[in-house]
């Protein structure tokens, strides 16, 4: 089962979180990314390795977070919601120091994805933030 995989490669701290709280991790054939009930985070099992990594450490996230959420809740509050998961994965999957030590080596989209083991639409995000876009950067994308 590739969710074994996906939970093998997780940074340490995330593992130990999802030990430590009982969650249960599954792969199903469901119609979004991703779905939380209880302890159990299902993740769409047509996704590729890549994004299945960065879909659990966004929704380990959203585990935690307390907040009530349901089809009321007004959208300002679900788009903050979905960045502070967003950055919460960024912090657990690539590293800020790490990442500017790759681009100044000046590895591609294709390269970063494979040794973060992220999609490379969330790595270029996070370049474009860190960096603040910058014109020089245009040989990664």
């Amino acid at each position: 089962m590739e969710v074994q995989k996906v939970i093998d490669t997780i940074p340490y701290s995330l593992s130990l979180d999802i030990k430590e709280n009982n969650i249960s991790i599954w792969e199903r054939n469901i119609t979004s990314n991703w779905m939380i009930y209880y302890e159990i985070i299902s993740i769409n099992k047509n996704l590729n390795f890549y994004q299945k990594r960065w879909t659990l450490a966004h929704e380990m996230w959203h585990f935690f977070d307390e907040t009530e959420v349901n089809e009321i809740t007004p959208y300002l509050t679900r788009y903050k919601q979905e960045k502070s998961a967003d950055e919460y994965a960024y912090n657990c999957l690539i590293p800020d120091n790490e990442l500017r030590e790759k681009v100044e080596e000046w590895w591609n989209l294709e390269n970063l994805q494979v040794y973060f083991w992220i999609p490379q639409d969330k790595i270029k995000v996070r370049i474009e933030n860190l960096y603040k876009w910058n014109e020089n950067l245009n040989f990664i994308f």
